[in-house]
């Protein structure tokens, strides 16, 4: 007696649903009407967004005009702005200091919106030239201080570390007290930069 082969399953139902794609795509393209993506304008995300009960987030794409996620890379700009705010610092606990240079500073900076609402990620690292004044304009001493500044820090760095390059007349521990008077002003100099940085549209 001759084995029977197996019956194979049916398959006049597979991909059922993708029968009549050509005809309705031939259908759309009668009627005038595009399936391309299209690039949303400002007025546009907003209009949906107001006709689906929402407002459009300040700080969203008009692709995403609820804002719900969106990431960017901002490095460039805000490396630019905190060099800017350090160079142009004033140390009132310490007013015979200055910062000569930005010497170092490396990572990345990104701007992440969540539900509408922006958050500064970093994690840096910073080194500075600094010059301590003498009076008539001379320089008493000059040397270098660093941080790693992190947004998961709620101090923003754990410790200034001072290099002493050159102390005229000066004591070493005299010097590097002089500089650390500045810590409290360089940690309120990096909040007004994330704060500002955050404030930038995406």
């Amino acid at each position: 007696m001759e084995k029977s082969e197996p019956a194979k399953p049916s398959t006049s139902g597979h991909y059922s649903w993708n029968a009549n794609t050509a005809a309705r795509a031939e259908e759309l393209e009668r009627l005038g009407v595009t399936t391309a993506p299209q690039r949303l304008s400002d007025g546009a995300a907003a209009g949906a967004a107001a006709g689906g009960g929402g407002s459009l987030s300040p700080h969203a794409s008009a692709w995403n005009s609820a804002g719900t996620w969106e990431e960017r890379v901002v490095t460039s700009t805000a490396h630019a702005a905190l060099r800017a705010r350090l160079l142009g610092a004033n140390f009132p606990a310490s007013p015979r200091l200055r910062v000569a240079a930005v010497t170092a500073l490396s990572g990345e900076v990104r701007l992440v919106c969540v539900r509408g609402k922006v958050r500064c990620g970093f994690d840096l690292r910073l080194e500075v030239a600094w010059e301590l004044a003498v009076e008539g304009g001379g320089v008493a001493a000059a040397g270098t201080f660093s941080a790693s500044l992190e947004d998961t820090d709620p101090d923003l760095f754990d410790e200034l570390d001072v290099k002493v390059k050159s102390n005229n007349g000066v004591s070493k521990g005299e010097v590097i007290a002089l500089v650390k008077l500045a810590d409290g002003r360089l940690r309120e100099i990096v909040r007004e930069w994330v704060k500002a940085t955050t404030a930038v549209p995406l």
